[in-house]
């Protein structure tokens, strides 16, 4: 294997994961803080100013939802809120810009933590506004190709 290659990953990082994976499943895991707290999403049919996003956690969390129209500033908070392992819940976000790529980042805590963690980024677009009809006009334009010939083209106006 190349080190310097993108796929690269060493031994002790591959035994080091998996002895992390194997014991976060266990009591004695649980009972160090070994399990990762994790979150399944799903993303609801985003309107021209909101979306409701479900989310399913593997530990009970407090998490809020910051949202923004860049990758690194999210001036839109949601309601801080608790979630109970297993049990799905909708966190709905409304008074966004319809047409628009929305990034979002979850922040959550364990009820052991004492700061809030952040997600990585996601994003979703906005429903699109009603737009007017458009009309694509089509003109042919002679051009002369050989004696007593003719060619015929299409040009968009």
């Amino acid at each position: 294997m190349n080190p310097n290659s993108i796929n690269f990953i060493s031994r002790r990082a591959l035994i080091l994961g998996t002895v992390a994976t194997a014991l976060s499943g266990t009591a004695i895991g649980r009972a160090i803080g070994a399990v990762t707290p994790t979150f399944n999403q799903i993303i609801g049919s985003p309107t021209n100013e909101g979306i409701v996003i479900q989310l399913l956690a593997n530990q009970k969390m407090n998490l809020y939802i910051e949202l923004g129209y860049s990758k690194t500033v999210f001036p839109v908070k949601t309601a801080k809120i608790d979630v109970e392992v297993g049990a799905p819940t909708n966190i709905s976000a409304t008074g966004l810009k319809s047409n628009s790529r929305v990034y979002y980042r979850i922040r959550y805590k364990t009820t052991s933590a004492n700061t809030y963690q952040i997600s990585k980024v996601f994003s979703f677009m906005t429903q699109r506004s009603a737009t007017p009809r458009f009309h694509l006009l089509s003109k042919a334009i002679p051009i002369q190709s050989a004696p007593g010939k003719c060619l015929m083209l299409n040009s968009m106006a």
